[in-house]
């Protein structure tokens, strides 16, 4: 069962904390979720996935002209964490990411200070997003064999 959307568009979500589990600032379940028009995330922390969003079981993630910086994931996905591996739409997921600067974010104890992307089979698009010094044994990391196109990945 899905439910309603989530829609953010120029929210500053700050120094937000999720000490039992997953999404520092956000967490969803089977829920649409969009992220867009200069938001900031910033300073968010979990002591398991997705230092500043989680989500898992949604069939539409969004995230577009937003800043993702200094957020950190106890395990993985400092940045964003998104576990499509139980998702409603019969495991689809779209994922549309667009002008997103992931900065300074970190996984303490696992992968991908910036993004970590689960079983997701679908539709995924990273277009003129940059990860840039973010912590972790991996920046990046995709659990299916995807293309991420217009990606810009240092850790300098």
């Amino acid at each position: 069962m899905q439910g309603p959307p989530l829609n953010l568009s120029r929210c500053n979500l700050t120094d937000n904390t999720a000490t039992g589990g997953q999404g520092g600032a956000i967490y969803s379940s089977s829920v649409n979720v969009t992220v867009v028009d200069f938001t900031l995330v910033r300073n968010n922390s979990a002591s398991q996935e997705g230092g500043a969003l989680y989500t898992t079981g949604s069939p539409l993630l969004t995230v577009a002209d937003t800043t993702m910086s200094s957020n950190s994931a106890g395990a993985a996905g400092g940045a964003l964490y998104v576990d499509a591996s139980v998702n409603v739409q019969g495991d689809r997921l779209t994922l549309a990411a667009h002008n997103i600067t992931a900065v300074g974010n970190q996984a303490t104890s696992g992968q991908a200070g910036a993004f970590f992307l689960k079983s997701v089979r679908g539709s995924l698009l990273f277009d003129a997003s940059k990860a840039i010094k973010n912590r972790a044994a991996t920046s990046v990391k995709v659990e299916e064999q995807l293309q991420l196109m217009a990606l810009v990945h240092t850790n300098r």
